[in-house]
């Protein structure tokens, strides 16, 4: 990953032919981009402990937010994700696999030494 910066906090990257703009007043900011990876890294364990439990998931949206301490480093003091899915699969086994893909994101694992995460649940 390579980022180019001008004209004082204006950048963009380039990943796999994508590119993303990042500025405060029309991109994404910097934790946008951290909320992305534990929303991406937690479903792709969640997908993986949904085919080890012969579980199928219609639909799934997760929501990510934080919030940062005053203090300096401003480093994220809560994290919250919120899953919000559809599946004609046990519930109680969606649970189970939720749990265990929090257990092994390494995003989340990175997040929880600095930040409390909590992870909630909803069905459709």
């Amino acid at each position: 990953m390579k980022m180019h910066f001008e004209k004082g906090f204006h950048g963009v990257t380039k990943i796999n032919e994508q590119c993303i703009e990042m500025n405060h007043e029309t991109g994404v900011e910097p934790y946008d981009l951290t909320f992305t990876a534990v929303a991406g890294c937690f479903y792709a364990n969640f997908l993986n402990q949904c085919e080890k439990l012969k579980l199928e998931v219609k639909h799934c949206d997760i929501e990510v937010t934080g919030k940062k301490r005053k203090e300096i480093p401003a480093t994220l003091e809560t994290l919250d994700v919120n899953v919000s899915l559809k599946t004609y699969s046990d519930k109680n086994k969606i649970v189970e696999a939720l749990e265990n893909a929090s257990e092994n994101c390494s995003m989340l694992a990175m997040v929880r030494h600095v930040a409390e995460v909590t992870i909630q649940v909803s069905f459709e």
